[in-house]
């Protein structure tokens, strides 16, 4: 079975739709999300329909050619902290200025039918063997980033063989034998790895919708449980129309800025 492994799109649909795009060529119908539909982008309520048409809800506004993408897919939901925000799950004290700002706009768009899908993801799923978390393992409404080889080590007692988180916008593997102590990460170079049945990974897709690793192409995951790899994809979207609707809404400028320059 080939699953995608998605997280961070941020209300930007443009690069949502690519990504589901790519999927349908790539025959992959299955989806795990790892949090953060909204926050930050111009588009949480179609962001957040599409999700709402793969789970089979009839009453979203999607036009009949959004509502045909989405019947493609199945897919299963967790939390992330913007999410959590949105629905008075999470302190948005600690947020930045920009973030602070964004979500108070965010939850001004969306309708108690919305607020109730988002009440519905769990912090945390598994399947197939793996694990699924925004943050950290260990503290998953905390929203820790696991960013470091220091962090992993941290979390791998928490963790099986094979554990996919989000949060950081950075596509990024930790690894560790089964019975070592030594964590290496590693960029993905070649964007592809072959899991091997003596390590134990930790692995985070990056961001659909804000990437922040230098890169405004989206990036996202697709994991072949039989072949055992893992394989990240970029796509190319029309980030200039994203960037201009959110320069015509009342949020801070620099949103639409860092989209083209990966960070």
């Amino acid at each position: 079975m080939r699953i995608a492994v998605l997280a961070d799109i941020h209300g930007n649909f443009e690069a949502f739709v690519g990504v589901l795009e790519m999927l349908q060529q790539e025959k992959v119908r299955r989806i795990i999300y790892l949090g953060d539909v909204v926050g930050y982008g111009p588009d949480p309520v179609k962001c957040l329909e599409l999700f709402m048409a793969m789970k089979g809800d009839p009453g979203v506004s999607l036009s009949d050619e959004e509502r045909t993408l989405a019947s493609g897919f199945s897919v299963d939901l967790i939390m992330g902290n913007h999410d959590a925000a949105v629905i008075n799950f999470t302190d948005i004290s600690y947020f930045n200025r920009i973030a602070y700002e964004a979500i108070i706009w965010t939850k001004k768009m969306l309708n108690p039918s919305h607020q109730r899908f988002i009440k519905s993801f769990p912090y945390s799923a598994r399947f197939n063997g793996a694990a699924f978390y925004h943050s950290t393992p260990q503290m998953t409404e905390n929203w820790y980033y696991l960013d470091s080889s220091e962090m992993a080590r941290e979390s791998f007692p928490h963790t099986g063989k094979l554990t996919f988180v989000a949060h950081t916008h950075k596509p990024y593997l930790y690894i560790k034998k089964v019975n070592g102590e030594r964590v290496s990460g590693q960029e993905p170079e070649d964007r592809k790895w072959v899991l091997d049945d003596l390590s134990a990974y930790i692995i985070n897709p990056g961001s659909v919708g804000q990437p922040r690793d230098g890169n405004y192409l989206p990036s996202f995951l697709i994991w072949d449980t039989e072949e055992k790899t893992v394989q990240l994809y970029r796509i190319d979207y029309d980030v200039r129309k994203t960037q201009k609707k959110l320069s015509e809404l009342p949020l801070p400028y620099i949103l639409a800025e860092r989209l083209l320059l990966g960070k």
